[in-house]
């Protein structure tokens, strides 16, 4: 069997299978998802995290956490919200403590979808912040640019929002 083949669509390049990104997605063998606390809009949806649960995940053999945040909350005059980040880090260092790769991503960035153009320099100047806050932790924390990207943010431009975003990350 063979994928199927959409009139008008190029397939794209496939690259050598020993990549940085190749060796990075290897570590990924059994994660968990600690969704529907920090993507939540202000107020929140009555989830939580704790340090309690990272010790659960760890010793039940997982490997790696995905951790939602929807940034756009708790940017401000560039910088992240303390509040967040009291409940976000001890939750985030106990994960590297145990030995876990972390995936932190911006969740829920609807506005970006809807209107790409206007605001794709906040996406960017946000992960300059994100990336410089996290800069001095472990490699194995890794930056997810963007969940679910749909709309206006079609290929083309979420090519565009992703090498701006990847750029901040990089400077």
């Amino acid at each position: 069997a063979s994928a199927a083949h959409v009139p008008g669509v190029t397939k794209p390049a496939i690259l050598p299978q020993d990549t940085p990104a190749h060796r990075a997605c290897a570590k990924l063998q059994r994660g968990v998802n600690l969704g529907n606390h920090w993507e939540a809009p202000p107020g929140g949806w009555g989830i939580t995290y704790t340090v309690e649960d990272i010790d659960l995940i760890a010793k039940e053999g997982f490997d790696h956490i995905r951790v939602p945040v929807a940034w756009h909350y708790h940017l401000a005059d560039g910088k992240i919200s303390p509040k967040l980040l009291a409940e976000l880090e001890p939750v985030l260092r106990r994960a590297l403590d145990r030995g876990l790769t972390v995936i932190v991503n911006w969740h829920h960035f609807e506005d970006l979808c809807r209107e790409p153009e206007k605001h794709r320099a906040a996406f960017a100047a946000g992960w300059s912040v994100i990336a410089t806050h996290f800069k001095t932790w472990r490699p194995s924390l890794y930056l997810e640019l963007l969940n679910e990207p749909n709309g206006p943010l079609d290929h083309e431009m979420l090519t565009t929002v992703h090498a701006e975003g990847i750029a901040a990350i990089r400077k």
